[in-house]
């Protein structure tokens, strides 16, 4: 009765969409007949008909875009059982606690995400092939009871029926929103089918994603029920935490090369990421975020409640006496072989990107991102220098002016940020050396790099880490230190680079 109601209720709300598309058709065919049946209106019936079709072409465009191809490619790469027959195992078992037939396929993606697909028929009404997506990052992150969690919240939606309506519910949503979209670039008469339409799909949306929130905090009740209240609080607290370190990620270690035309090798790519994640200091920062998901304001619009919306329900029913899993338990430990895994999923994620980088490992990818970035902080300073004295070595060069006392020479020469280049005197002067510190410092290191005296090196608690051989006669921090003291000296520095 549940599945049947809600499928009525979809279907006729796509009724409405047709009701007003057809309704405009057969009006604007009527309309026609009448004028191309009058006697003396000859010269323009041909610009009312052209005219007339032009009016009602964006609501048949959006009908007709409703369907999606039905042999797009699915994401991530698929794991049979005899691949990974223990993680096969354990979903069926979480499947039968559910109540639901599992899934046929599974496929490993790169996202921080899990999700469930039918592909049904009739409306819903007749089940299809079931197939299952997890984000390898939730394997990485998540204990055994937590992944329970995620998994049983998934084989909910199978248990509720949700997956059967998802299709349907989808191809409306985008057919009303395409033809909203198809008006909204029209002027003229179509700005009123466009008030009409865009009145539709607010209506449309509200009720659907309403719809699509109640099957979410269903869901969660089933992954309480399997896995227990304290894990499947804490499976949705890591959630945020754990698309807010793979982005981090990305961004700073994976991708810090892309304009050297640099990348990791796909046997490295989510190594990396369970090696940073183990790093007391991003430990901590995880365990923030963990402890105060970051706020999600509410929209009528969305398809699932907030997460904090979801927590708090969770943390409001009864205590169930189960407790939080060991932290060492991890998901990883439901695959036969982790690292094979996750390397044919890296290659299948990077294939187009690969075929254009180089592949390297992560301390040549740091070192060189390291390097092209203290270039580019360097480069004002090297400029400056040069400018002054007309020499190539700009770091020897600009400590020879630092021991002839002509320092203010170069920071002079130093282009300030706008908002305080209005400064005079001694503020400027100040401004101007704070500047120097900051390009000083890429250009000390860039200058050891190339003597083979240092090197940047990758660390997964410390971003831009940069490391002196060993035997160095003195730290970088006391060398610069010394050239941006009131009275300069050099000595340090010139130790340094020696050495």
């Amino acid at each position: 009765m549940k599945v049947r109601s809600r499928v009525i209720s979809a279907v006729a709300l796509l009724m409405g969409f047709y009701l007003i598309g057809f309704g405009l058709l057969g009006l604007v065919i009527v309309i026609d007949a009448l004028v191309l049946a009058i006697p003396w209106f000859d010269a323009g019936k041909g610009k009312f008909v052209v005219l007339s079709l032009i009016f009602v072409f964006p609501t048949v465009r959006g009908m007709l875009a409703r369907r999606d191809p039905e042999d797009r490619k699915p994401p991530g790469v698929p794991i049979t059982e005899g691949d990974e027959p223990v993680l096969w195992q354990r979903i069926r078992e979480l499947a039968h606690h559910v109540g639901t037939r599992p899934p046929a396929e599974i496929r490993l993606i790169s996202d921080v995400n899990a999700a469930v697909q039918e592909n049904a028929r009739f409306l819903g009404l007749i089940p299809g092939k079931r197939r299952m997506y997890i984000g390898v990052p939730l394997l990485i992150g998540l204990t055994r009871s937590e992944f329970d969690a995620v998994i049983a919240h998934e084989l909910g939606h199978y248990a509720n029926h949700d997956t059967r309506m998802a299709g349907l519910i989808y191809r409306g949503r985008r057919g009303v929103l395409r033809t909203v979209e198809l008006y909204g670039r029209a002027r003229g008469t179509d700005s009123v089918m466009f008030r009409l339409y865009k009145a539709y799909a607010e209506r449309y949306l509200r009720t659907t994603q309403a719809i699509s929130r109640g099957q979410e905090l269903a869901a969660d009740l089933d992954a309480v029920r399997i896995a227990g209240r304290a894990n499947a609080a804490a499976a949705l607290r890591q959630i945020p935490a754990l698309d807010a370190a793979f982005e981090f990620y990305m961004s700073r270690y994976v991708t810090t090369g892309w304009d050297l035309g640099l990348l990791p090798s796909p046997n490295e790519f989510f190594v990396g990421f369970a090696r940073m994640l183990t790093a007391p200091p991003r430990q901590a920062e995880l365990d923030a975020i963990r402890a105060e998901p970051p706020e999600q304001e509410a929209h009528p619009f969305d398809s699932h409640p907030p997460i904090q919306e979801r927590i708090a329900m969770i943390e409001a029913l009864p205590d169930d006496g189960r407790p939080l899993d060991d932290k060492n338990a991890r998901a990883t430990m439901l695959l036969r072989d982790p690292q094979a895994a996750f390397t044919v999923l890296a290659r299948s994620t990077l294939a187009d990107e690969a075929a254009q980088k180089r592949i390297v490992d992560w301390p040549t990818l740091m070192h060189e991102a390291g390097r092209a970035r203290a270039a580019e902080g360097a480069q004002p300073l090297v400029e400056a220098v040069t400018a002054a004295t007309g020499r190539p070595d700009a770091l020897v060069a600009l400590l020879d002016l630092v021991d002839q006392g002509r320092r203010s020479e170069v920071t002079a020469r130093l282009a300030l940020p706008e908002e305080v280049a209005h400064t005079t005197g001694r503020v400027r002067a100040e401004h101007q050396k704070t500047l120097l510190s900051w390009m000083l410092r890429p250009l000390t290191e860039l200058n050891l790099a190339e003597r083979g005296a240092a090197r940047w090196a990758i660390d997964w608690a410390e971003i831009d880490r940069f490391e002196l051989r060993a035997g160095a006669p003195v730290s970088l921090d006391d060398a610069l230190d010394a050239v941006l003291a009131q009275s300069p000296d050099s000595r340090a520095m010139r130790a340094l680079l020696g050495a």
